[in-house]
Order: structure tokens, then sequence, then C-alpha cells
């Protein structure tokens, strides 16, 4: 008596094998029902095991502490010797860190790399021609043409002071190239993205702005100074183990300028101005719950299956329908 009451809350009744019958239109659409549910359990996996990246915006706490400069800095033509980095914050004050960037000659040029810790402040880095000397001076005889030239000129801007040139000649003076056409190869700010973490695969596009000077060269045939605008953004990365790397990314601006002086044009200069922005940007790798991916699995499964028996049940009706009239049709 109670296992027959138990048999009756049973709500999936069991219809005898003798008594079921199959139809071409059930076999297709259970066929076309199977490799729907596969594609869509399968889309589902994908999209449990990679996760979904959360992006946030809000103002920044604080701008305490340090902020990290790494730099790798090709300078063409100039030697080690000749260059000088100086760093110097938004009043203006100089901090000394060449003792912590590496100079290295290749050949002509001149190789600079830094791993610095500066104030997290506006600030600005400058690689300037260090020589005091930007001529170079030629004895030529009062006869020549470069003699008569040097005649023209004035003494005080035509000879180094306190040299006198021998009774008959003249000094000449041919400015020396202080160009400082170069290749930024690495310029980086804040923590650096370890590539364990998999970031690079999961938003290659979005890391772009963290390096966006890296491959910029400039060559320009005159001695312009150029000039970086740098604007950076405190970004912050959350891994779903809830590891936390924060970093920089920035944009910038460029420009050359022509400075010219009262004895002639200034020596090329590469200024990198910048300053941090008031708002931070918030990456956070998160991944879906397991529950969420069972419960969109059942939704699935039951709710093709449900619409497929739905279409097959309708097809089959109008079948049957057309079947009973043509029989009915045929007896009369």
């Amino acid at each position: 008596m109670v296992l027959s009451f138990i048999r009756e809350l049973d709500l999936y009744k069991k219809v005898p094998r003798d008594l079921k019958q199959g139809t071409l239109v059930g076999a297709f659409i259970s066929v076309v029902c199977v490799f729907v549910t596969v594609y869509l359990i399968v889309s589902e996996l994908i999209l449990y095991s990679n996760g979904t990246l959360k992006t946030s915006m809000f103002v920044a706490n604080s701008q305490q502490g340090h902020l990290s400069l790494r730099f790798n800095i090709t300078v063409y033509g100039r030697n080690c010797s000749e260059l000088s980095v100086d760093l110097r914050d938004s009043r203006g004050k100089t901090t000394d860190h060449n003792l912590e960037i590496e100079k290295e000659q290749d050949d002509e040029n001149c190789v600079l790399t830094g791993d610095l810790e500066l104030p997290k402040t506006p600030g600005v880095m400058l690689i300037v021609n260090k020589q005091k000397n930007w001529y170079k001076y030629k004895l030529v005889p009062d006869g020549t043409k470069e003699g008569l030239k040097a005649m023209s000129m004035n003494d005080s801007w035509s000879r180094p002071m306190g040299y006198v040139p021998p009774p008959g000649y003249k000094l000449i003076r041919n400015r020396k190239n202080t160009s400082l056409n170069h290749r930024i190869n690495r310029m980086e700010f804040g923590g650096e993205m370890e590539p364990t973490l998999g970031w690079e695969d999961v938003m290659p596009n979005k890391l772009i702005p963290f390096k966006h000077l890296n491959g910029v060269e400039r060559r320009i045939p005159f001695e312009v100074s150029h000039d970086y605008h740098l604007k950076l953004v405190p970004t912050s990365f959350i891994d779903q183990f809830h590891s936390r790397v924060d970093t920089f990314q920035y944009t910038y601006a460029y420009q050359s300028m022509l400075m010219i002086l009262p004895k002639g044009v200034a020596p090329s200069t590469i200024l990198m101005r910048y300053e941090i922005s008031a708002l931070e940007i918030q990456y956070k790798y998160t991944r879906k719950p397991l529950y969420h991916l069972l419960t969109m699995i059942c939704a699935i499964v039951g709710g093709i299956f449900t619409f497929a028996n739905i279409i097959d049940k309708f097809f089959f009706t109008v079948h049957q329908a057309i079947r009973h009239k043509i029989e009915i049709g045929k007896q009369s």
C-alpha cells in the first residue's frame, strides 16, 4: 500500500516500450536537439573557464608612496660621457639617480637603462648633453675665404676665451652636432606585469596603454628638443587568486622645439614630463561560481528538450489528423 502511494508521486510516468512509436520527424528533431545542446554546453564551459574582466573607475585614495620608472633609451651618435640624466620633482628639486642609471656604449650610440623609485608627484626626466664646448675651432690663414669670414666676426664670438691666434691667422668656429636622435626601447611605470599571471592572454589590447612609448623613434636632422608630456593613470589588476598588481597606464603628447639663445641654437635635450591622474582604474578578473554553471546546464538541457518535445508533438498531431481524414475519405 505504501509503495503504491509512493509510485503515484512519480512525476515522470513510464510508458511501456511496446506503446512507443518512432517517426522520421521526431528523429530529425532529436538529432538537432542533441547537437544544439552539446554546442551550448560547450560554450558555457568555455565561458566558465575563461572568466570575465570587470572594469571599474574611482577616485584614487592617495598619492603617497613611490613611483617605479623603468626605461631603456638608445641615443644615436652620442658618447655616454657626454650625456646626463636629471630627474626633477614638481618643485624643480633635482634628485640624484645617476648612480642607478646604467650607460652602455654601443658603437656610436649610447644606451641608457634605469629602474628607479621616484616620488609619486609630477616631475620631469631630462636627458641633456653636458659637454660645455659646443663648438669646434679651426685655425685658418687670413687671406683665404674662411679667414675673411672669420675677420668679419666679433673676436669674442669667433675664438675661445683667453686664446690669441698667431699673426696672419684667424679662428673659425664650427658648431658641433648636439642633436639627440633616439629610440625609446622601453618606458613603463609602476609595478611590472608578470607573464605568469596571464594578463596578456586575457586582455592583450588593454595592455597597449602601459607601454605606449615602447618602440618610438625620433630622427630629426635639426638640433631640436624633444618634449614628451605623459599623463599617468593609476591602474590595479586583481586576478582570480586575489593577487594584486598596482601599475600605471599612460597616454602622451609629443612636440619638438628649436630653442634659440643669444649665441645661437641651444643644444638638443629630451624631456619626459609626467603627472599623475586623480582617477584610478581597476581591472578585476572574475570567474562565475560553479552553481551558475550547473544552473545554466540544467536550463539548457531542460529548455531545449521541452521545446523540442512541443515541436515534435505539434508535427505528430498534425500528421495524425491529416492521416485520419484521409482514412475517413477512403472509407466514404
